[in-house]
């Protein structure tokens, strides 16, 4: 694994530590471009497809990231799922303004996810487009278009731009990160059947697997879903630190996953993200329901993004586990507040209660009623600059 650094040519000089003998064993670098940004309560490079090695993404990604390593010593990654991701940008090729490839690079394995949407990650998407010239700020906000290619779905983009300038200075804060920024409205178009073209890919609402009577959804992305209870939790709503050292509960969890995965058509999920788990309990802080959203060996440390609107628009279904203890609504425009490790995420729902069909666009037409869901995020550019990588990546 070649070293990643972030340095301007001229601190290249470190180098002339290394003994004459010995540099034929160091590894030709290249300089990449990279953007390194906070989206949401995620943290990751952006880089432009087109200043990528033309093949073997994954290779060049774990390198970038310095995986696999606990601490992702010789990269970019931070020792964590949450700052192990990656986002690639183009120009669109499918009608929108940018298309949008998301990366979740494993901290200790030499794996690369491709098949999952990170919507913490695509909060950046709109201000590192604007950053790298993909799109042209507006004044007084702009509306960018992003194509989704891991689930070819497509969002909206809402940024501040007053005077056609990008800021992220702002009022607006998000449980999980500290501070303030301009708020970023990231409404998803395509919410029902992304992976699998429906809603409900095994055909029920519910379901027993194991003994545990579970919602098999697809929603932004497949989840299962689940009450607390039937795990043996006390409440739900414990902290992240006890479920991750509960090695029964999360072997039980990852079989229930794997034998939903099948039932899905999604195949063996043995070594693959996707699908992902939510164990739901009751509000018990003002709002809607409680999830504690596993990544999928771990609990998160507060919330994926499209996690939470699988769960907001499970409870929208009757008969789903998620509809039974969630505070529910009536009516066109719903608001979910779903509560995590860290706090909330609130999401508003736009329904369409005529029972026409609502689905994604890109293929196979789902019965729904859910037309949109939209929620607030922030983000925060970090440092700008070139990521250093073996020129291998980009031989033969």
């Amino acid at each position: 694994n070649c070293s990643v650094l972030m340095l301007r040519p001229r601190a290249c000089r470190a180098f002339g530590t290394i003994k004459p003998h010995d540099l034929t064993a160091l590894p030709r670098l290249r300089s990449v471009p990279c953007l390194l940004m906070r989206g949401g309560t995620s943290r990751g490079p952006y880089f432009l497809a087109s200043d990528l090695p033309t093949e073997r993404w994954t290779p060049f990604l774990l390198d970038v990231m310095g995986s696999p390593h606990a601490l992702q010593i010789t990269g970019l990654g931070g020792g964590n799922s949450l700052t192990s991701k990656v986002g690639i940008m183009a120009p669109s090729q499918h009608g929108e303004d940018v298309d949008y490839t998301f990366a979740q690079v494993r901290v200790d394995e030499a794996v690369v996810k491709w098949k999952a949407n990170c919507g913490n990650i695509l909060a950046g998407v709109g201000p590192a487009a604007i950053m790298r010239g993909l799109v042209k700020a507006e004044d007084p906000e702009t509306k960018i278009r992003i194509f989704n290619t891991n689930t070819k779905t497509r969002a909206l983009v809402t940024l501040q731009t007053p005077g056609g300038q990008l800021t992220f200075d702002g009022p607006t804060a998000i449980d999980g990160v500290p501070g303030t920024s301009a708020p970023i409205k990231v409404t998803f178009l395509d919410v029902l059947g992304a992976r699998t073209g429906k809603i409900f890919p095994t055909g029920h609402r519910s379901e027993l697997i194991d003994g545990v009577r579970v919602t098999c959804i697809d929603s932004a992305n497949p989840v299962v879903l689940m009450h607390f209870e039937q795990l043996g939790l006390e409440t739900g709503h414990e902290a992240v630190e006890e479920l991750n050292h509960d090695l029964p509960m999360l072997q039980r969890l990852e079989h229930i996953r794997q034998e939903a995965s099948l039932r899905m058509a999604l195949g063996p999920a043995q070594g693959k993200n996707l699908p992902k788990v939510a164990v739901l309990s009751p509000p018990s802080d003002g709002g809607s329901i409680c999830s504690r959203y596993f990544v999928p060996d771990c609990c998160h440390a507060a919330h994926a993004v499209t996690g939470a609107i699988a769960i907001a628009v499970a409870t929208t279904f009757d008969g789903t586990v998620a509809e039974e203890v969630a505070v529910q609504q009536e009516g066109p425009l719903r608001r979910v507040e779903v509560e995590h490790p860290s706090g909330r995420i609130q999401l508003d729902l736009v329904l369409d209660l005529s029972g026409s069909k609502v689905g994604r666009s890109t293929g196979a037409k789902v019965n729904g009623r859910v037309k949109e869901a939209s929620l607030i995020r922030t983000a925060k550019p970090i440092m700008d600059g070139q990521v250093f990588v073996c020129s291998r990546h980009f031989e033969g």
